[in-house]
């Protein structure tokens, strides 16, 4: 039950220090002292214990806010335009003549100036304007961790414009990012580089332009890439609407339908070859991670991972 209550106070200061004046703490202190005065003694010391817990949360979190401080947001305040240099840091993802991702930003430097290094690597979402076919296909080779150096305009992400709406300026926070910036395509240069989740992004490409093979139907082609790779981009705006209001659109994201399915097939076959049980566990933890980084490594799709991999499906085994 200590566990209990040390959860609940640690949880409660982050989610306290996320959301309200950093005045609680002092608040959280005093109500702990007037709360002494006429609680039993003893329950008094697991109060202190879980009221400090909940400071100390609290503290923490105030603290990493402070040691991540954005040094490129006085420059995104003033919607500079600065040379950035970093690499890839997230899948490239085009919408018609513009392309998203996000980068990891090591050195900065004024357009006549020398190159200037950032205390602390820090990630920004960078879009990328098109203006012809060729740069949209360039786009398509861009893979997760290829050295990127390119020509600004740093700006703020913008927040709700209208009450309840989605924050994107929030949305951003939470992942750690508070500069947005805008470039043309000809003002970035990309080298491709060695990286793990980079070599997955290539056979996720290939296995896409594999299935674009098999079906010639576009909208087949386009549910086979999002139900087996996670590429919901090709599937067609009908489709998707049809699963929604079936309440279907699970399946066309990698979730734990797709883990089960891929991880029972693959123990069944090791069981059929007469592997052990053992060393049957062991392959399909390492498939379930190979397919994770395949698909994206997206939250639900690590999510699943983690939980086929913690108690993995043996079908006709007990």
């Amino acid at each position: 039950m200590s566990l209990w209550y040390a959860s609940l106070a640690v949880m409660s200061g982050l989610l306290l220090s996320a959301y309200t004046h950093p005045a609680w703490l002092a608040g959280a202190a005093g109500a702990w002292a007037a709360a002494a005065a006429f609680i039993p003694r003893a329950h008094r010391g697991r109060l202190a214990f879980c009221s400090c817990l909940s400071i100390l949360a609290g503290l923490h979190f105030y603290g990493y806010e402070i040691l991540q401080q954005s040094e490129l947001k006085p420059l995104a305040v003033q919607e500079r335009s600065v040379w950035v240099r970093g690499e890839i840091a997230s899948f490239v993802k085009r919408d018609g003549d513009v392309a998203r991702f996000f980068a990891v930003v090591r050195e900065w430097r004024e357009e006549d100036g020398s190159w200037q290094q950032l205390g602390l690597n820090e990630t920004i979402v960078l879009r990328v304007k098109l203006s012809a076919a060729e740069e949209a296909a360039a786009v398509e080779r861009w893979c997760t961790g290829s050295e990127l150096e390119a020509l600004a305009r740093l700006g703020l992400p913008q927040g709700a414009r209208n009450p309840h709406a989605f924050d994107y300026a929030r949305y951003l926070h939470w992942q750690g990012v508070h500069v947005v910036g805008e470039t043309a395509f000809r003002e970035v240069r990309v080298e491709a580089a060695a990286s793990i989740r980079g070599s997955f992004q290539e056979w996720q490409k290939a296995g896409a332009e594999r299935i674009d093979s098999l079906f010639a139907d576009q909208e087949t082609a386009g549910y086979m890439k999002s139900l087996l790779l996670g590429l919901g981009q090709d599937v067609t705006p009908e489709l998707e609407a049809m699963y929604a209001n079936l309440g279907l659109s699970h399946i066309l994201a990698i979730s734990g339908l797709h883990v089960t399915l891929v991880s029972s097939m693959f123990m069944w076959c090791l069981d059929r070859l007469g592997v052990s049980r053992r060393w049957g566990l062991l392959a399909t933890v390492a498939l379930l991670v190979g397919y994770i980084l395949l698909v994206g490594a997206s939250a639900s799709a690590v999510r699943s991972g983690l939980m086929g991999g913690r108690r993995p499906c043996l079908p006709g085994r007990r």
